[in-house]
């Protein structure tokens, strides 16, 4: 079966690596597919799609600029019926990532192809997300959400075209060490939503455990903007060493060399991949209690969950994680946790399962 899909971005953060495990789960079981991206981010030898510019919802675009945006957006959309993506006119299932590709998914539903819209977003208030429920469930015969938080936030938990589908990753083939160079990790954005500031007034804070603390920071601020004044108390620090790796290729890696992985997030964060990837590498998480966080570390010991915007309670937690970590205790645990909840296998039977009268309506369609 032709299937077409399209994201919004190419880059190496978590609804983009998702979405090339979404593609290499397809062909994998025997469907041919187009890919699409708005945007691409990556180096030539790493995309994964063609870059095309098909219409997006870009909701900062939308309140910066609202008129020259909707004829930008009309004049795309228009454009898309005329000179459509390529295998758009063949493609009997349609599979948009993230909510910005819902003018694709509306376009293609209503040229009578089959559509699934793939979540991994939080809607920005009321109005977005009475909206973004509208659009859903004009555009999409199957919705899957990346966790449940995220279904019930967009209203959508008990509509029946919805399908909880938690990430997965595949397995690195790579040892646990009981010895660590870095005592907390932390790799993601390095903006508000994702908890940066909170986590330097945490650091702040810390107090010194017996040897200074070593500390690995690997992302950036976006737009080159620069760090949070806060930056300041915790460099000039004694006893919390931190490392500015900046973007790093294979962040995920990092957490092998690391005892505490934190996810500091002021917003209900869908369902975080650096997660999954410091319970791989057998970290303890030191994560907010928002979004899918909850979700991908019930039933697991050695970690902790703790109010959003909290430095003084993340103060005591890095500490307490790192002061109890041990590899027999916690590493092996959470790896196994990994392994058992988060497998690449397990991903792929959850996603494919969810697809099951997609796949089998677009079949028949093709017969």
């Amino acid at each position: 079966m032709k299937v077409l899909l399209f994201d919004t971005v190419a880059d190496r953060y978590g609804s983009s690596r998702i979405c090339r495990l979404i593609l290499d789960t397809l062909r994998s079981t025997g469907h041919s597919v187009t890919a699409h991206v708005g945007e691409n981010r990556l180096p030539a030898a790493q995309a994964y799609a063609d870059e095309y510019p098909f219409p997006m919802l870009v909701f900062a675009k939308l309140r910066s600029r609202p008129f020259r945006y909707l004829c930008e957006l009309a004049g795309k959309a228009w454009n898309f019926r005329r000179r459509p993506a390529a295998g758009w006119r063949e493609a009997r299932l349609v599979y948009c990532n993230t909510f910005g590709t819902l003018p694709a998914a509306l376009l293609s539903r209503w040229a009578g192809k089959r559509v699934v819209v793939h979540l991994h977003e939080t809607p920005q208030g009321p109005v977005i997300r009475l909206l973004g429920r509208t659009l859903l469930k004009l555009a999409a015969h199957r919705v899957i959400f990346v966790s449940g938080a995220i279904a019930r936030a967009w209203g959508l938990a008990d509509d029946p075209s919805s399908r909880i589908v938690h990430n997965g990753l595949p397995a690195l083939d790579l040892p646990l060490a009981a010895e660590r160079e870095y005592d907390i990790v932390f790799v993601g954005r390095l903006t508000e939503k994702k908890g940066f500031p909170v986590l330097l007034d945490a650091l702040a804070r810390l107090e010194a455990l017996g040897h200074p603390l070593r500390v690995a920071i690997a992302g950036a601020t976006l737009n080159g903007a620069p760090l949070p004044p806060s930056w300041e108390a915790v460099a000039a620090q004694r006893h919390v060493r931190v490392d500015m790796l900046g973007e790093v290729d294979e962040g995920a890696l990092l957490f092998y060399r690391g005892k505490v992985a934190c996810v500091p997030s002021v917003y209900a964060d869908p369902f975080p991949t650096v997660i999954l990837e410091g319970l791989r590498a057998g970290c303890a998480l030191v994560a907010s209690a928002v979004g899918g966080a909850n979700e991908s570390l019930a039933d697991t010991q050695g970690n902790a969950l703790i109010p959003p915007e909290d430095a003084a309670a993340l103060a005591d937690a890095l500490a307490q994680a790192v002061a109890t970590w041990s590899l027999d205790r916690i590493g092996r645990a959470n790896r196994s946790h990994f392994e058992q909840r988060f497998g690449l296998d397990g991903f792929q039977a959850r996603l494919l399962k969810a697809l099951d009268k997609e796949l089998a309506a677009s079949d028949a369609a093709s017969a």
